[in-house]
């Protein structure tokens, strides 16, 4: 079951993308520098913000450090042995995070191939400019009632199934078996 369908109704949906929608990348509010030209032929230079738009890849994350509660297993009563967290129970750790996941949602979006109905991320970006209203949507496409609403509904758990933080981070302490933490102590002992 994908991830998506933990939105269970159009009203979650939607309320899920107004709170995420502002973590998009910011668009550049001026696209030239002011009496500067650039290259051969003397064009307008591009402004800092612009350039960095037209380099940036929906993909690029950024190292982070992020303080996590320590699930060291408990069971042995023994915390000051996690290799990870030394007792205290919290830990820092470095991961990796899309500085803009929404933007990156919505460029993986537009790969899904176009059906009968329109595009998912068209449907998406049409919520946005009518203020999240699905009424004025609704008038807007011209399909059936409850045809509109599964469309919505649909377009926005593909997004949502899209919405990552950051990449796949690797396993972490308490993800390895015994014999593989057994190993990487071995390894710190050794080295």
């Amino acid at each position: 079951m994908s991830r998506g369908h933990a939105l269970r109704s159009l009203d979650e949906a939607l309320e899920w993308l107004r709170d995420h929608w502002n973590e998009q990348r910011p668009a550049p509010l001026r696209l030239h520098e002011a009496r500067t030209t650039d290259g051969a032929l003397g064009g307008p230079r591009y402004s800092g913000a612009f350039q960095a738009v037209l380099s940036w890849n929906p993909g690029q994350s950024r190292k982070v450090v992020a303080t996590q509660i320590c699930a060291h297993p408990m069971s042995h009563g023994r915390t000051d042995e996690c290799p990870e967290c030394q007792g205290a129970g919290v830990k820092d750790v470095e991961t990796e995070r899309y500085p803009y996941p929404m933007s990156t949602a919505l460029a993986r979006l537009t790969h899904v191939l176009p059906g009968r109905h329109v595009h998912p991320v068209a449907l998406v970006f049409l919520l946005a400019e009518n203020g999240w209203s699905y009424r004025i949507v609704r008038r807007l496409l011209p399909y059936a009632e409850d045809l509109t609403e599964a469309l919505t509904l649909r377009a926005i758990r593909q997004l949502h199934d899209r919405y990552e933080a950051g990449p796949v981070a690797r396993p972490g302490w308490i993800d390895l078996s015994d014999s593989q933490r057994a190993a990487v102590i071995a390894g710190e002992v050794a080295s």
